[in-house]
């Protein structure tokens, strides 16, 4: 093992302790270096970095990426496609990020498994488990991870070709020539491929196929955070064994007539779809923001939830609205049926209310009168129905009231309040005997009605044993 190797499996070892697999990390990328990268003999395309990568949700990462050529072979030719493999975190549990970095001059084709940006898709490819599919179909290899998806990309790749060239654009003065392949993908077999066209022996040969040689691919540089070593360049490309190309000789001879149009030797990467080799495919739309996808539907389900929940409110208010509907429709013929009865009440309180005023406007005129008449007197209230019986009421009022006298005089006397002198002048004053007398005369008694002199000749007999 060499300086170069140690000290890089050093460097892979100090990088790769930041995934949680570390272990597993740091054997299937230095398997992958073994094979295909820096000490990997004739293969040595690839190289491993640690870089920053973006997301689309713009998180950024420091991982290691397994980037430079990855050869293929399509329709019995060699090429080499650029790559960068970047491993997350957490793989083997996610897939590893692949792109297709195109070169000057190349573009991507829209593929099955590769898109417009450049990225590979790698979903149906279960590299951690062994098991590594096609799209339903078991690939040809054994190995897996790392390996096992180099393996499939090289297979993908070599079935369809995930770059083209760019058609050149030539001036309308100069004459048609042959387009060079892809700088980027200079490496080819050491036979070439037979001539399309056979120029006539009367005009100038065109440069023929023998005498391009490819540009050598350009050497990828270690970044920074790579380990410091020398970088191993990779092998010299090879190119067409024929001989020298003739030199080119200016003729100062007149010019010839035109010659015609030669046919264009076939671009074995443009020649297997023509139409898309003539035509420029329209630049992929931009992806989607997963962090505004993730906040369009965290808020798509917040207003379906609010939603939901404001159907389910209305729903029972419109049940409680209806039922109230209801019931008013039911309660109208019973308040209109009320709005009879009470107007026949109102009606019969009216004519009470009007007989009771009237009531008690006559009430008010007879009090107003008996106002205007006056306090009557106690003998005005106590009378007889003649003059006979007033007299007899005068009668018995006088004498009651001189008995009432003579009573009072005896406690007076009998108490010294008086002494006999004055009850004596007392006494004499009252002059019971015309009373007496009067009572005992029954003219005026007999000369009354029959029940009047009764009453009064029963009062008589009263008085007289008063007084007897």
């Amino acid at each position: 093992m060499t300086t170069t190797t140690t000290s890089t499996q050093k460097w892979l070892r100090e990088n790769s302790a930041k995934y949680e697999q570390r272990d597993n990390v740091y054997h299937q990328v230095d398997q992958a270096l073994a094979t295909f990268g820096l000490y990997g003999g004739s293969n040595g395309w690839l190289k491993v970095k640690s870089d920053v990568y973006t997301y689309d949700d713009g998180r950024t990462h420091l991982l290691l990426c397994l980037h430079g050529l990855l050869p293929i072979n399509f329709r019995n030719s060699t090429y080499h496609i650029p790559i960068d493999i970047w491993i997350p975190f957490n793989y083997p549990r996610s897939s590893p990020i692949v792109y297709v970095v195109p070169a000057q001059g190349m573009l991507i084709k829209n593929s099955r498994y590769v898109e417009l940006s450049g990225k590979c898709d790698v979903s149906n490819y279960e590299g951690t488990k062994g098991s590594w599919l096609d799209r339903g179909e078991k690939t040809t290899t054994a190995r897996t991870g790392l390996l096992g998806l180099i393996d499939a990309l090289m297979n993908w790749f070599s079935r369809d070709p995930p770059v083209y060239s760019k058609a050149a654009q030539l001036s309308a003065s100069s004459s048609p020539a042959r387009s060079p392949l892809p700088t980027s993908i200079p490496h080819q077999v050491a036979q070439p491929p037979p001539p399309t066209y056979s120029p006539s022996p009367s005009r100038p040969s065109p440069i023929p196929p023998a005498a391009w040689t490819p540009q050598p691919p350009p050497i990828p540089q270690v970044p920074s955070a790579s380990p410091a070593q020398q970088p191993v360049p990779p092998p010299p490309p090879m190119s067409w064994t024929p001989g020298p190309p003739p030199p080119l000789r200016i003729q100062s001879a007149p010019p010839p007539p035109p010659p015609l149009p030669p046919i264009p030797a076939q671009n074995l990467l443009d020649s297997d779809e023509p139409a898309s080799s003539s035509q420029i495919a329209p630049a992929p739309p931009r992806p989607p923001n997963p962090v505004l996808l993730s906040l369009h539907s965290s808020v798509h389900a917040k207003l379906t939830a609010a939603l939901q929940s404001l159907q389910s409110s209305l729903h029972h208010s419109s049940e409680h609205f209806r039922k109230m509907q209801q019931d008013l429709l039911r309660g109208e013929p019973a308040i209109h049926d009320e709005m009879s009865r009470l107007e026949a009440v109102k009606a019969v309180s009216l004519n009470v209310g009007n007989r009771l005023r009237q009531s008690v406007d006559a009430a008010e005129r007879n009090i107003q009168l008996l106002r205007d008449k006056g306090d009557v007197s106690v003998d005005e209230l106590i009378c007889g129905p003649t003059i006979v019986h007033n007299q007899l009421i005068n009668l018995v009022a006088e004498d009651n009231a001189i008995e009432d006298t003579i009573y009072h005089l005896h406690r007076a006397l009998n108490s010294g309040s008086i002494d006999l002198d004055r009850f004596l002048k007392g006494r004499v004053s009252l002059k019971p005997e015309p009373l007496i007398s009067s009572c005992r005369q029954p003219k005026p008694v007999y000369s009354s009605d029959y029940f009047f002199g009764n009453h009064s000749l029963t009062c008589l007999v009263i008085d007289n044993s008063r007084f007897g």
